[in-house]
C-alpha cells in the first residue's frame, strides 16, 4: 500500500467484503490539497465501489446474480443501475483484472481497485481514489496496472503461488 501511495500521492485502501457491503480495513489519504476521502472503518457499497466490484468479480454467476437480484440503489445520476449494464462492467473487471467506479458512489470520485485472491477467493481489494478531475483514460491503466500488480504481491506474500 505505502509503495502505492508513494507512486501515486493518490489515496489508496484496503478492503473487505462485509454483508452487502466493503469495510475499509485500512487507508493511506492522499497528501494533497484536492484528496478522495476513503476512511478506516467505512462501509461503501458492494456494487458501486471499485473495490467491491473487484471481490464480487471474483465470484461465481450465480452469486453475482443473486446480489445484483436484490436491487440497485442509485447514489447519483451516474449510479448504474441497469442489471445488465452492471453485469457487463463485472465482467470486464474479469477480463482486465481490476474494476472501476466512475462517480458512481460518490460525485466527483474515480477509484479502480483488484482483488486480492487467495485459494481461488478474494479475500480484499487494494484500490485507489481519486478526484475525478485528475484521471484520465491512459492513467485509469496506469493505476489498474498498479493495483493488479499490488494485488499479486499481496497474494504471493500470503502464501498463494
Amino acid at each position: 500500500m505505502q509503495q502505492l501511495w508513494e507512486e501515486t500521492r493518490e489515496t489508496v485502501h484496503l478492503a473487505t467484503v462485509k454483508g452487502d457491503s466493503v469495510f475499509v480495513l485500512e487507508s493511506l489519504e492522499s497528501p494533497q490539497g484536492v484528496r478522495a476521502h476513503i476512511g478506516l472503518g467505512m462501509l461503501l457499497p458492494i456494487l458501486v465501489s471499485a473495490n467491491g466490484r473487484a471481490l464480487i468479480s471474483t465470484w461465481s454467476d450465480d452469486q453475482i446474480h443473486e446480489l445484483v437480484a436484490r436491487g440497485l440503489t442509485a447514489y447519483n445520476s451516474h449510479t448504474i443501475t441497469d442489471a445488465n449494464a452492471l453485469l457487463a462492467v463485472i465482467d470486464q473487471a474479469r477480463k482486465t483484472g481490476y474494476a472501476v467506479n466512475e462517480q458512481q458512489w460518490r460525485e466527483g470520485v474515480h477509484a479502480v481497485a483488484a482483488p486480492i485472491v487467495v485459494a481461488g477467493v478474494g479475500v480484499a481489494g487494494i484500490g485507489i481514489s481519486t478526484p475525478v478531475h485528475r484521471v484520465s483514460a491512459e492513467l485509469e491503466e496506469k493505476y489498474g496496472a498498479l493495483v493488479v500488480g499490488a494485488a499479486r504481491a499481496i497474494a504471493h506474500g500470503l502464501g498463494e503461488g
